[in-house]
């Protein structure tokens, strides 16, 4: 009975996480190219509690919100800028460009496929700043060796956030909390691969 007791209380201990972090993470945004910073803050309160060593979450969201303030930043507007210019291209392609031809189907490819590798990029890349110091140049080539050398993980992840996405239509409490509910989850999958390249990231501040 106490076994069964102690697992509802982690149960709804890590609902009300959620819960807060959703209106952290929320309030973190709202200047809109703060995402970024606030994604990246979410990614070390997750990450942390995953390696077990969790602290009190406000205080450490708010650490790395500050902490990582001005490259978050940069990261999300190189991120969301590449994928605007690709978006723009593909709404003048289908303009400009008759559809099925060959030059079509080449120039919408290769749209479609910057826009996947700025996903797969932006999956790694916020856990990246969120636990380890590097330039913004490194982050960008590490966050994309990692999400095509773990190719399996990163598909999962990918399948993970479209799956998020369909629930929230039907589920405004999942709307509401969708990338608490995303980034806890995929917190456990990046762990993983970060302990693949550093088997000393448990003990990482």
């Amino acid at each position: 009975m106490l076994s069964i007791d102690n697992g509802i209380f982690k149960i709804v201990d890590k609902l009300i996480s959620i819960i807060i972090l959703s209106v952290m993470w929320f309030i973190g945004s709202l200047p809109i190219i703060t995402i970024g910073v606030s994604t990246t803050a979410l990614y070390y309160v997750s990450t942390k509690q995953v390696s077990d060593r969790e602290g009190y979450i406000t205080k450490d969201f708010i650490k790395s919100y500050k902490m990582n303030f001005k490259q978050g930043i940069t990261v999300f507007l190189i991120l969301f800028l590449i994928s605007g210019i690709s978006y723009t291209n593909i709404v003048i392609i289908n303009k400009i460009l008759e559809l099925r031809t060959m030059w079509y189907i080449l120039f919408m490819t290769q749209q479609y496929i910057i826009l996947l590798e700025c996903l797969i990029v932006g999956i790694y890349i916020f856990p990246l700043l969120a636990r380890y110091d590097l330039a913004t140049k490194e982050l960008f080539k590490t966050a994309f060796f990692l999400g095509h050398k773990n190719i399996v993980i990163t598909l999962i992840l990918l399948i993970l956030l479209a799956l998020l996405i369909f629930i929230s239509a039907y589920s405004y409490l999942v709307y509401m909390m969708l990338p608490s509910i995303y980034i806890y989850l995929s917190s456990h999958f990046i762990v993983y691969v970060f302990r693949k390249y550093n088997k000393d990231f448990d003990i990482l501040d």
